[in-house]
């Protein structure tokens, strides 16, 4: 669950984070806006864009798992259900796999051209 969180927090800070070394350059510290910039080149790769967003949509079906599984009254018949789920909707994915990622690949663009 915490890797979920995690993952999520990032993708909504991702804008500021791209944004910021772009408003740290008008301040004419070069030091500062050369130091920020390969942290820059590096988080707004293609890759790294489309790893996280993949691995959002899919940590966004194992997550009611995982607090199924965490919780102190553990239900395995209710866990079972939710891993049958788990498992139809990648296979669903797997029979998608091109509209499943041409969603995430039109996401990625409005986080690429940020």
């Amino acid at each position: 669950m915490e890797n979920f969180d995690e993952l999520m927090r990032f993708s909504e800070i991702f804008k500021p984070i791209v944004e910021t070394p772009e408003e740290i350059k008008p301040v004419n510290d070069i030091g500062t806006f050369s130091k920020a910039q390969p942290l820059l080149r590096a988080i707004i790769t293609n890759e790294l864009i489309v790893s996280i967003l993949t691995a959002s949509s899919l940590f966004a079906f194992t997550l009611p798992l995982s607090r199924i599984l965490q919780s102190i009254n553990l239900d395995l018949s209710v866990a079972v259900e939710h891993m049958d789920t788990i498992i139809n909707q990648t296979k669903k994915m797997t029979v998608d796999i091109d509209q499943v990622f041409s969603h995430i690949f039109e996401e990625a663009q409005v986080y690429t051209y940020l």
